[in-house]
């Protein structure tokens, strides 16, 4: 199945659902997805950090991969958060396996590419 705009809206939803639920993550969490390599640029360490105020069915989901991978990784677990991340590495079918299932795409960079 794929999650692409032909299809119903209620098969779009059965396809959100069952993304979600390979995270063990419900249709009422709020996803927030960010795409990009992880570098500090792209700042990924700023929506972890935010999570800890944020209601508990915020997730957040980085696709990319880069240096930071590890320090990002250790400062979920840190911050008590590891279970909302997850940092999926580079996905070539990134629209069928998370961007479907986003509540937010969001980009948040110190500076224009």
């Amino acid at each position: 199945m794929k999650c692409t705009g032909g299809y119903s809206h209620l098969l779009s939803v059965v396809i959100r659902q069952e993304k979600r639920e390979a995270f063990g993550w419900g249709l009422d969490d709020f996803v927030i997805i960010s795409v990009g390599e992880l570098n500090d640029n792209k700042n990924h360490q700023v929506i972890i950090k935010a999570l800890q105020d944020l209601p508990l069915r915020v997730k957040y989901v980085i696709v990319g991969k880069g240096a930071l991978e590890e320090y990002l990784k250790n400062l979920s677990k840190e911050l008590g958060v590891e279970e909302r991340v997850i940092l999926t590495g580079f996905s070539v079918q990134m629209y069928e396996n998370y961007l479907c299932q986003l509540t937010v795409l969001l980009f948040r960079a110190n500076e224009k590419a």
